[in-house]
């Protein structure tokens, strides 16, 4: 298949245009800097300015992962709307360029995330949930609500709600850092739920909603292995033989992070029912498994 893939440039589309590559799938990789772009071999870089359709002639598949980063910084005004924007706007010049194409895509993968569902306390969640109010789950909803409009135009359209992707940089470089410098912490009450995700199984679902036609509206993509904050920071410790000796109180990170805080107190029990349903077998549904996958070489 060709693969059309926006957002490929970034932590997830790189392994992604890669795994595909290896697979045998034709992919193309829009940038609006393509020069800066390091495309795995095999991959095709051209340019596209996120203000124009961008162009997915012969494509099979459109996958879009565009967005600004969430933890990119504090969560000012500014930032809020280049968040909602980078991820609405885009979504709707893609549907648009899908309406405008000679041939339509059979797919088009639209990026969503977990954040749908806001803060849900205990309860388990699956891809029928309501969604939450607050600025992520306000976020979520108008992405999904634009790429939805591709399937007015006959196009098979999977929104793939994202845990945090765990794999070798990304979030999980990030929060192994104080871990490193002896700085380990669990953060909040260490109740919440975490949602997850290896980054083998992040391209592997792919591939396979590619391939499953079943497969259609909002698709968690998240471990079935289910786990809390405090389970990821006791693990990060362990697979980095490192301590964890502080917590720090969910009113304190409030304090110092504001709104960007629901990053890491919001409770989400997410599970990938539709995933399992379709048959996709996971590689890493032990967080412990997956931590010691991705820091295997780490000696303390």
């Amino acid at each position: 298949m060709k693969v059309v893939l926006l957002g490929g440039s970034g932590f997830v589309g790189s392994a992604l245009s890669r795994h595909l590559v290896l697979g045998g799938h034709e992919v193309v990789v829009l940038s609006r800097n393509p020069a800066g772009v390091r495309a795995p071999e095999g991959v095709s870089v051209r340019r596209w300015r996120p203000d124009f359709p961008p162009p997915l002639e012969g494509a099979d598949v459109v996958v879009n992962l565009a967005g600004e980063s969430i933890a990119a910084g504090p969560w000012t005004r500014a930032r809020r709307d280049r968040i909602y924007n980078s991820r609405v706007e885009t979504t709707r010049s893609v549907v648009r360029a899908v309406a405008q194409a000679r041939r339509r895509p059979g797919l088009l993968i639209n990026a969503s995330a977990v954040g749908y569902y806001g803060d849900a306390a205990d309860a388990v969640l699956s891809e029928g949930s309501p969604p939450g109010r607050d600025f992520l789950a306000r976020v979520a909803s108008a992405w999904e609500e634009e790429a939805l409009r591709a399937a007015d135009l006959g196009v098979r359209v999977a929104l793939i709600r994202l845990g945090t992707v765990l794999g070798r940089g990304g979030a999980l470089a990030r929060m192994a850092l104080p871990f490193r410098l002896g700085l380990g912490c669990v953060l909040g009450d260490g109740r919440q739920w975490f949602p997850w995700i290896h980054m083998a199984d992040v391209v592997g679902a792919v591939e396979h909603i590619m391939a499953d036609e079943s497969l259609a509206g909002p698709v968690n993509l998240v471990s079935p292995g289910q786990a809390t904050m405090e389970d990821l920071c006791l693990g990060l410790a362990r697979a980095l033989h490192r301590p964890c000796r502080f917590r720090v109180p969910p009113g304190l990170l409030r304090l110092a992070l504001g709104e960007m805080s629901s990053l890491f107190l919001n409770s989400q029990r997410v599970r990938p029912d539709r995933l399992i349903a379709a048959g996709y077998e996971f590689r890493f549904q032990d967080l412990a498994e997956a931590l010691g996958d991705l820091f295997a070489s780490s000696k303390g």
